[in-house]
């Protein structure tokens, strides 16, 4: 970063004088809007239930239907940004994925209502193109978090919930928006609630001609109107959830439907000239998620909870020959079938409750490949692969003093291929799992929490033989990664504010990266083992009211991470020193509210084609919005208007290399409740 202070560096330090934030804090009741119909009942999901007993130990961080709904977020992608600790980037395949605490993105689950979002071909989702229209709530559990969770969570899981009223009663909504680079949205939601039914409609729509280029970005292509090139993108979604309640038992069911397409930006740094270049389109991209979930009582004081999921998402990569997007030079056409199911058991056991679960995934991944031929695409040559995944595990809750509780799991974890195209057969694996937690009452506003734990990553089917149109060179050989988690954590609340500071470290063994190679004078990718990664930091986070209709919040991680076993290189790739977002809402008279919002990343290093280590670029982004709320006198029409601008100053953001996060945007909208 240069010497000169840039615009957004002072509000992100004012803001972070007045509180060191958070977007939820663990335990915190979720403040109601006395002005708003918004009133939803958020439940205490742990891998998504509808609504189990709150654990003791647990740490999971919220993102409460207040601060989604101030997002004006269309996707997912936007709402995770609240997250403490999480890093939101778009790579260069044009998939908007989260980071917890500088771990892969395929060290995360992300959960909806208990089933399993992640696509196990890769295991991971694009998140900008997941609705958000239907949430409640977005929580997270990173760190040495439980072995209940299942496979693949060395970074942590995401848990996104979707809405339900508090009470009895029915509230339906309608949002309508529009703005800058041909930005358009139009949402509509009802909710019902008799008592022993409950029913959830939720759709949407929404569009976008292409990303601003921000100030200062150096791209080989031309860019139209302002706007990146190849990076407009649709969605269209629809949720329907319906719950009943028959004796002590509750059954639920819900079908998600997700329907995008979407351009993916050139990489700007590379060369076309060299033809390293991805020129892709995604013409077709569908997501389609059912779930059917039972909750009944054990004995006089147990549970027994369960998710069972069937999911279809079908995908189609178009690859052309230049910037042009005029030549079809390669297709990839990839449909996915994924069913898997989820239970768990808790009975008091002694003074504790042992808590048991198992969950089972099995995945087919179809693919056609098709190349030019001539003038046309010759034939497709079909492949198909298969997996499955399994986890048992159990823990033993319990206190230990009349102020100190503790938690102990242990858990196994197994992976197998049972197809693998047309690549060499695979033997399974499986490995142990184990987590320790305690949380010691200092005193009845403070508490400290430590934990620590072994988690596996196991590499996935596209890893191990993907060949992605031509990039990469797959490694059927790689070794599934496992890391060793602590973290330790001081909660402190008082009248008007909230604050917790924990620190966190994190050693992984064989862990997957990659690296470029030559082969036939060709430049691919390659993933391999490492001899290792460490990564380490400190997050801080907080909430302040320091008067009536003023909130300070946010948060700020620092980390340093380094990795063993490739010469000439010791950073891990795109993961920033870093991480920090403040945010200021000021409530004023007569519906009127302001609020501010500064995000601030610091150093990364990307890998350049000689895999070298390269510098990434700092920045600060600052977001404004203004709206206006009013319930219409005589009625029960709940209005808000609003308008946002979101990074202001137009700072360029490079998340990773050649591929910078969108310049400025405007937009403004009108939202009704009813």
């Amino acid at each position: 970063m240069s010497g000169r202070i840039r615009p957004g560096v002072l509000p992100f330090a004012a803001l972070c004088a007045w509180s060191l934030a958070s977007a939820s804090m663990p335990g915190r009741a979720v403040a109601q809007e006395a002005d708003s119909l918004r009133h939803y009942r958020l439940s205490e999901i742990v891998v998504g239930e509808s609504a189990p007993r709150r654990s003791e130990t647990a740490a999971v961080r919220r993102v409460p239907l207040a601060e989604i709904a101030r997002s004006d977020a269309q996707s997912v992608a936007s709402v995770a940004r609240l997250v403490p600790a999480a890093h939101l980037q778009t790579n260069s395949r044009g998939e908007t994925l989260v980071y917890l605490r500088g771990a892969g993105e395929r060290q995360v689950a992300i959960y909806l209502d208990g089933a399993l979002v992640n696509v196990p071909w890769d295991n991971r989702v694009d998140l900008a193109l997941l609705p958000s229209g239907m949430l409640g709530s977005i929580g997270v559990a990173h760190g040495a978090s439980s072995v209940l969770y299942g496979t693949n969570t060395v970074g942590g899981v995401l848990l996104l919930s979707s809405r339900t009223l508090d009470r009895p009663g029915s509230l339906s909504e309608a949002v309508f928006s529009g703005g800058s680079a041909g930005y358009r949205r139009a949402e509509m939601l009802h909710l019902s609630d008799s008592g022993r039914r409950s029913l959830l409609v939720a759709a949407g729509y929404g569009a976008i001609d292409g990303q601003p280029v921000p100030a200062g970005a150096e791209l080989p292509f031309e860019a139209s109107r302002g706007l990146r090139t190849n990076t407009d993108r649709r969605l269209s979604s629809l949720f329907v959830r319906g719950a009943a309640t028959r004796g002590t038992t509750v059954f639920t069911a819900s079908v998600l439907h997700a329907d995008g397409r979407q351009g993916v930006a050139p990489e700007g740094h590379l060369d076309p000239a060299e033809g390293a270049v991805r020129y892709w389109r995604y013409p077709v991209w569908r997501m389609t998620l059912g779930t059917v979930g039972l909750q009944r009582p054990v004995g006089a004081d147990g549970a027994l909870r369960g998710t069972t999921w069937l999911s279809r998402f079908e995908q189609r990569i178009d690859q052309y020959g230049s910037v042009a997007y005029e030549r079809l030079d390669a297709r990839e056409d990839g449909l996915d079938w994924t069913a898997g199911t989820r239970w768990s058991v808790d009975r008091r056991v002694g003074v504790g409750t042992v808590v048991a679960a198992a969950t089972g995934t099995y995945s087919r991944h179809l693919q056609d490949d098709s190349e030019r031929d001539g003038t046309a695409l010759g034939p497709a040559v079909r492949t198909s692969y298969s997996q499955s995944a399994w986890s048992l595990g159990a823990e033993y809750r319990a206190p230990v003093s009349g102020s100190m509780r503790s938690a102990l799991g242990a858990g196994l974890e197994g992976i197998a291929t049972p197809e693998t195209g047309d690549k060499p057969a695979r033997g399974a694996q499986s490995s142990w799992t184990m987590s320790a937690t305690g949380v010691f009452d200092v005193s009845q506003d403070a508490s400290i929490r430590v934990a620590a734990g072994r988690k596996l990553r196991f590499p996935t089917p596209r890893e191990l033989f993907g060949t992605a149109i031509g990039r990469f060179l797959p490694d059927d050989g790689l070794e599934p990664e496992s890391a060793w988690t602590a973290d330790a954590a001081w909660v402190r609340s008082f009248d008007e504010a909230e604050i917790e500071v924990t620190g966190f470290v994190r050693r992984t063994f064989d862990t997957i990266d990659q690296e470029n190679v030559l082969v036939d004078g060709r430049r691919l990718r390659r993933r391999i083992n490492l001899d290792g990664s460490v990564a380490a930091g400190v997050e801080i986070a907080g909430r302040l009211e320091p008067r009536e209709g003023l909130e300070l919040e946010g948060h700020a991680t620092v980390q340093h991470g380094r990795i063993y076993g490739v010469e000439g290189r010791t950073r891990p790739v795109e993961k920033p020193g870093l991480l920090g977002t403040a945010i200021a809402t000021w409530r004023l008279r007569r519906g009127l509210e302001l609020s501010t919002q500064a995000t601030v990343t610091g150093r990364a290093w990307g890998l350049g084609e000689d895999n070298a280590e390269v510098a990434l670029r700092t920045s600060v982004v600052t977001d404004f919005r203004v709206a206006w709320r009013r319930l219409l006198p005589g009625s029960a029409v709940f209005v808000e208007a609003f308008a946002r601008l979101d990074n202001a100053f137009d700072a360029l953001s490079l998340p990773q290399l050649g591929l910078p996060a969108p310049g400025r945007t405007g937009k403004a909208g009108l939202s009704l409740s009813f």
